[in-house]
């Protein structure tokens, strides 16, 4: 009972912090996207270092660790449950 919780807490992170890198790789073409051609200069000046940031895919960073992402999540659960089953393997022994 005790090991759905954490797991949850792990997913509840890992997950949020994919949908953010999801999201922040959609804000370039955004841009692109917009009403710029008949904007000011500024405007367009702004939009292209917009771009231009955004085009660097977001990471994050747990403790400067491993990245907070859905593939960090399942390698956590696979190595929890590798360990699992070693001790229980033991434990009956």
């Amino acid at each position: 009972m005790y090991l759905p919780i954490p797991a949850l807490q792990i997913f509840v992170y890992c997950w949020g912090g994919h949908e953010l890198m999801e999201n922040g790789l959609s804000v370039s073409l955004s841009a692109y996207s917009s009403q710029w051609v008949g904007a000011g200069r500024r405007v367009t000046r702004a939009l292209r270092m917009l771009m231009c940031r955004a085009q660097r895919p977001l990471r994050l960073h747990a403790g400067k660790l491993y990245p907070v992402n859905r593939d960090t999540f399942v390698s956590l659960i696979n190595a929890s449950f590798s360990f699992y089953t070693v001790l229980r393997h033991m434990k009956n022994r």
